[in-house]
């Protein structure tokens, strides 16, 4: 399991024209908020519509607003076969019967691995929009009263402070899905208080345009890798102020008593390659005309409204009074880290959950990558892409079960698109009778389904599985005939390839996949750490929920046949869970000796957690079994 990127933030409640908190208006289950600004981006405040993200820091009189736009992906299609993969293949397989992982492992480490595209292209990777910058008047030494937040109830996000002359300074942040802009709103209690200068910024591939008083543009082409132009992208932020004598000079306001910094952006993903600059402007204009106050409120009204839409569905309560919900979100985890029996921030948890899953991804848009929608670099950690072995998965957990089934759906476009390029990776790495299509442990909005660069942790191939995982569930919620067969290829396509290459091991004769891996982990081998092996417990558990979820889809469309009743049979033979002599749940076939028992990763316990192969119902040895495991490897680490 990767870092996770967001960290807890903050709340806001709206007090007439100014945004101020205090015990009366913080809902400690919706609500994170500090009394001091970001020191770093991790601590900035995410807000999004699925398409558009941004994260303010709060800063009092420099202020940094970190721009995000779902679609800003460099890199390009190719084709990464090699031809030596699927030839290395019976020699890889008979290492591993043989129990010379460590050799196998050296092998595939020349030759099952993704050859160099020959057009050049490249992987690519999720990178920033760019920087709003806003510079306030003062130097902010004699502020006080300073808070920050985020209400996840309205997806606003709010600063607020008073300066050394008894002003009192706000500002709304909110991202809404129908104006489809980014909005930073900023006020005072005094009139012609509302000072500032704004600017746009890219390190790379930017061209940055001031058009004209408070107008300000930024625009580029990222890098396809292939010297052809990559998906080009057009951002423009506007300044609209009131006050009887205000001013806005270039990208300057003085004099306000209000103002609003609109900010919107288009790429050629999801626009026509001529039309996304046009697409980004008159998205902008046809908001900023005749802005108002008025027009302020009525915009942010049914940014709520849609808001509530989604996340007005589901609500989880428990009852606490430990005396530390009403502190700062900082200083609350603090003390529930010291015993604070903050029953209530486990509600918090639960429902920013949900809401980062509603601001990044909605019908049509792109599922959320590793980063959500939120990134504030050009070489995001891990490229900010999908890794199927769990981090793409665990970002839809609570898509069904949070009453969000239709956030779903982008992920399931995503899926249906890996099907052409998982039919050819198939056959490339592993041999011309491989059927159906594989999907590795990463890919892309480029469709990658190769295997990764290190054999080690990029040749698990039960990526494509776990998300048909997905694809039925929301079956299973939804009851959708219609959506059941448009998805039903791809679990069919995903049994096939296992049906068709998966190999008998040699002590017990079970179907297992190879070679593979337990995600990320190592074991000792011929004196080495190794992670190449046969049917791992995970990869078993994997497969057996795809052969019965394939065989409960077909049924329920009328399509049961041989193929379905090849299903039934090889579940009977892949191989079961295994206890240890320790009493914990098996990892491996064989009971290896674990490089770190401490590792982060737990994939074994798949069949407990996502699936339900395992409960202390009706598997209450295996589910011992596991609690003997999460007391082995313990809690200390990022998983």
């Amino acid at each position: 399991m990767k870092r996770i990127i967001l960290a807890m933030a903050s709340a806001a409640i709206l007090v007439q024209s100014c945004i101020g908190t205090s015990e009366a208006n913080i809902d400690p289950d919706h609500t994170l908020w500090y009394d001091e600004p970001a020191s770093i981006w991790e601590e900035t405040l995410p807000l999004g519509n699925g398409r558009l993200g941004m994260m303010p820091d709060g800063g009092i009189y420099e202020e940094n607003i970190v721009l995000n736009e779902i679609s800003m992906w460099s890199g390009s299609e190719a084709d990464y076969s090699n031809p030596d993969a699927a030839k290395s293949l019976p020699q890889i397989r008979e290492l591993l019967k043989k129990g010379r992982n460590a050799e196998a492992q050296k092998l595939m480490y020349e030759k099952f691995v993704p050859h160099k595209p020959t057009d050049g292209g490249t992987y690519g990777g999720y990178q920033t929009l760019g920087l709003l910058s806003l510079s306030y008047e003062g130097d902010g030494s004699q502020v006080h009263d300073y808070s920050r937040g985020l209400d996840l109830k309205t997806a606003t996000s709010w600063t607020s402070y008073t300066s050394e002359d008894g002003t009192t300074f706000s500002r709304r942040y909110y991202v809404p899905k129908e104006a489809d802009i980014m909005v930073v709103e900023i006020s005072a209690d005094k009139k012609g208080k509302v000072a500032f200068e704004a600017s746009l910024s890219r390190k790379e591939r930017a061209e940055i345009i001031l058009i004209k008083d408070g107008l300000l543009k930024i625009t580029g082409t990222l890098d396809s890798g292939t010297g052809k132009p990559g998906v080009g992208y057009a951002s423009y932020a506007t300044i609209i102020a009131e006050g009887k004598n205000h001013k806005i000079e270039g990208a300057k306001v003085t004099g306000a008593d209000r103002a609003w910094v609109l900010i919107s952006a288009a790429t050629s993903w999801f626009e026509d390659e001529d039309y996304y600059n046009v697409k980004a402007l008159s998205t902008l204009m046809s908001t900023a005309k005749g802005f108002s106050s008025k027009k302020a409120e009525e915009l942010y009204s049914q940014h709520v409204k849609d808001h509530q839409k989604l996340y007005g569905r589901a609500e989880l309560t428990i009852a606490s009074d430990s005396g530390t919900e009403m502190l700062t979100t900082d200083r609350r985890i603090m003390e529930y880290a010291k015993g604070a029996e903050d029953n209530s921030l486990a509600a918090l948890y639960y429902h920013y959950g949900r809401y980062l899953l509603i601001g990044s991804t909605r019908p049509g848009s792109l599922p959320p990558n590793l980063q959500g929608l939120w990134a504030d670099t050009y070489q995001t950690p891990w490229n900010g892409d999908y890794h199927t072995n769990i981090n793409v998965q665990m970002n839809h957990w609570i898509a069904e079960q949070g009453n969000l089934s239709e956030l779903h759906l982008p992920l399931t476009d995503l899926v249906m698109d890996l099907i052409p390029g998982g039919e050819r990776t198939a056959k490339a790495f592993y041999g011309p009778d491989a059927q159906g299509w594989v999907q590795h442990m990463m890919t892309n909005v480029w469709k990658y389904t190769e295997p990764g660069e290190h054999p080690s942790w990029g040749a698990t191939n039960t990526g494509g599985a776990w998300l048909c995982a997905h694809l039925w569930e929301h079956y299973a919620y939804t009851l959708d005939k219609k959506y059941l067969a448009r998805v039903y290829p791809a679990l069919e396509g995903a049994s096939r390839f296992f049906l068709t290459t998966m190999i008998r091991e040699p002590e017990n004769g079970y179907l297992v996949t190879g070679p593979t891996s337990s995600p990320e982990n190592e074991f000792w081998s011929q004196g080495e750490k190794v992670s190449i092996c046969l049917g791992p417990t995970m990869d078993n558990q994997i497969v057996r929920e795809l052969f019965t979820n394939t065989i409960a889809a077909a049924d329920a469309l009328g399509k049961c046949d041989a193929f379905t009743d090849s299903l039934a049979t090889a579940i009977t033979e892949l191989a079961p869970h295994k206890i240890s002599e320790e009493g914990y749940l098996m990892e491996w076939l064989q009971d290896y000796e674990e490089v770190d028992i401490h590792h982060r990763h737990v994939s074994h316990l798949y069949g407990l957690h996502p699936s339900n192969q395992i409960s202390p119902v009706r598997t209450p040895e295996l589910a011992e079994a596991c609690k003997v495991t999460l007391n082995r490897r313990g809690d200390e680490a990022t998983g």
